[in-house]
């Protein structure tokens, strides 16, 4: 079995595979490391300047940078999208390969992602309701209670679990309707 860890050397951190570096760079903070087995690739949560946080894969460092944290790494099933959820001056938002949606929510759910990587949806809170979000578009009704989504085997429909005036409801609405 193979081990990928930070180690910290010399007041920076590196990460390593086993006992030798496997990324050249080193990071004032690196953290939560996340593998895609079958892509074999890497992805971890890394800092360059204190106080600043962002996403690096294979070596490469996203665009994106926030003030607060980086709370989720999450890969599609087939390893071709890497989302994250992160908090930058106050607020949560979802990134896709170092693109952001811009939802500004209050709080943010770890996203689920299609068989094929094409979909991808979260729940989200913003002034006391709870939204659904697809592929960074918001799905139109407000709920007082929203459950993860599910996404249908053929990535056409989506199965919303809620709760709306007392009453606990599921429903399977068509993925044309939100994205």
């Amino acid at each position: 079995d193979t081990v990928i860890a930070p180690v910290r050397l010399n007041g920076k951190w590196h990460l390593y595979k086993d006992d030798a570096p496997f990324w050249k760079m080193p990071f004032g903070q690196l953290w939560k490391v996340t593998v895609h087995e079958a892509s074999g690739k890497v992805a971890a949560v890394v800092s360059e300047k204190f106080g600043r946080w962002s996403v690096c894969e294979n070596e490469q460092i996203w665009d994106l940078q926030c003030d607060t944290m980086i709370s989720d790494l999450v890969y599609s099933q087939n390893g071709k999208s890497l989302a994250a959820v992160y908090k930058d001056n106050g607020v949560w938002d979802l990134a896709i390969n170092g693109t952001p949606w811009r939802l500004s929510a209050d709080k943010l759910w770890q996203p689920v992602f299609s068989d094929d990587g094409q979909i991808c949806a979260t729940r989200m809170e913003k002034s006391g309701r709870y939204y659904l979000a697809v592929n960074a578009k918001i799905y139109d009704l407000a709920f007082d209670q929203l459950f993860d989504p599910a996404i249908s085997p053929n990535n056409d429909k989506i199965l919303i679990k809620s709760i709306q005036n007392g009453l606990y409801t599921r429903q399977v609405i068509g993925l044309d309707t939100i994205v």
